[in-house]
């Protein structure tokens, strides 16, 4: 079940970052969520049945673009699919730690 305020365009604050990640996508089971980074952007898929966080189980770097809405639809739809192999890493994958959710 995901938490109240955690809507597309909401700010998460998660305990062991400095900035927060803005929410892109939300499903029924998960939110992706994004943040500047030098030259690119660092994302996190967070998975609030498990109750984890990290990035996708794609070898190559992430599978959708994650920092656009139309690509972390995209992302959600195949998490939550049962056909997709996409899933949070197993690898990378860290306890959630989210701390507050604000307005952007």
């Amino acid at each position: 079940m995901i938490p109240d305020g955690v809507v597309v365009g909401a700010l998460l604050h998660f305990k062991r970052e400095k900035r927060p990640y803005r929410v892109t996508a939300v499903g029924y089971r998960f939110a992706i969520a994004w943040k500047p980074y030098p030259g690119s952007y660092m994302y996190t898929i967070v998975d609030f049945q498990t109750r984890v966080r990290g990035p996708d189980n794609m070898i190559f770097g992430p599978h959708y673009e994650y920092n656009t809405t139309k690509g972390a639809s995209e992302g959600i739809a195949a998490l939550e699919s049962e056909d997709s192999e996409l899933e949070v890493s197993h690898r990378r994958l860290c306890k959630l730690d989210l701390v507050k959710v604000s307005k952007s």
